[in-house]
């Protein structure tokens, strides 16, 4: 037999404090403790702690309609990319006193996200932070509508009116191409993330755009487009470049790091050699892109300061209804040069 534990309640913390059960809850409360005299706020919160009291959050939420929940979901939570992102929103939401609901789900199924939104929505969160887009399934005009604020993180949706806080993808791109550009690459290729997925539309678009600028009809500058953002789609591109291509690419620009990491290894399987044969330069810059053999040249998003600024972003749509940084931020890039990329002799 389960014995029932007996938690202390707010009416006991007040009758202990001698006071009314409301002044009790007051005290308990930093939006509203202000309003009750300093030494009886010290009282009932000493009372509290003796009698080892916590508040029902749940009563409060339905009490308040606000549970200081933020529904944050993310396509791939092992990715370190997004565990990172999730730091920065964690440490941005405590300076208000809000906690994220984290929820892990894939991008390839949008009926996935559409039920774990419904679900975080019947829990209460007060607002949403999504990693998450391209899914016009999703309506996420009628969430903004009921009232429930959204910010995009690293993805833009087909809903333009979202805010958004997305790395500088055309910078980034611009950066990597000039550095083999520099390095005398002519022929160089990009193995892009998915078609559907914002980030490998801007940052194939980018690729076309800066080959045109920079080449002036010298060179060779495919794409290849991957079906995932993983290491098996980066080696099966590799190989299909290894063994099909002839128009003698030598370096070679990645949507992502992890497809990096599988070009690689399909250079290793050919018995070629990075960077002797190709120069990679990778996407995001994981941590551990600095500890593999060799270690790859690639552009810095900064997750952290990415996930911290969605959560001020959100903060500040939670506090006054007001965007103050626009609908779409992009934060700044930059290239970290490592020894995956030489220059072409």
């Amino acid at each position: 037999m389960i014995n029932k534990i007996n938690r202390p309640t707010l009416n006991e913390v007040a009758q202990r404090a001698g006071v009314h059960v409301s002044t009790a809850s007051r005290a308990l409360n930093k939006n509203t403790r202000h309003m009750i005299g300093n030494s009886i706020v010290k009282n009932i919160e000493k009372i509290a702690y003796e009698l080892n009291y916590k508040p029902n959050r749940l009563a409060q939420a339905l009490r308040t309609k606000k549970s200081n929940g933020i529904g944050v979901i993310v396509p791939d939570i092992t990715n370190t990319i997004f565990s990172s992102m999730i730091l920065g929103i964690e440490k941005g939401l405590e300076q208000e006193g809000y906690v994220p609901v984290t929820v892990n789900m894939s991008e390839k199924v949008a009926s996935s996200t559409s039920q774990k939104i419904d679900l975080l929505q019947n829990f209460g969160v007060d607002g949403f932070i999504l990693a998450t887009g391209d899914q016009p399934q999703i309506d996420f005009e009628e969430i903004v509508n009921s009232g429930t604020p959204i910010v995009m993180l690293n993805r833009s949706s087909v809903n333009d009116n979202l805010p958004c806080i997305l790395p500088d993808d055309n910078e980034g791109i611009r950066k990597a191409f000039q550095h083999l550009w520099d390095f005398d690459h002519r022929n160089i290729c990009m193995i892009s993330g998915p078609r559907n997925i914002s980030t490998g539309i801007s940052r194939s678009k980018a690729f076309k755009k800066i080959s045109s600028e920079l080449s002036k009809s010298i060179g060779k500058f495919p794409i290849i487009y991957a079906s995932s953002y993983n290491e098996i789609e980066g080696e099966k591109c590799m190989m299909n470049i290894l063994e099909n291509d002839k128009s003698d690419i030598t370096g070679i620009i990645l949507g992502n790091d992890r497809l990096a990491i599988g070009a690689l290894g399909a250079i290793k399987k050919f018995g070629l050699h990075c960077p002797d044969d190709f120069s990679l330069v990778g996407f995001n810059n994981m941590p551990l892109t600095g500890r593999i053999d060799p270690p790859l040249t690639t552009i810095d998003i900064n997750p952290y300061d990415m996930g911290y600024l969605a959560a001020n972003k959100l903060l500040s749509l939670l506090s006054s209804g007001n965007d103050e940084l626009g609908k779409k931020v992009y934060h700044p890039v930059k290239l970290i040069i490592r020894s995956s990329t030489k220059k072409l002799i």
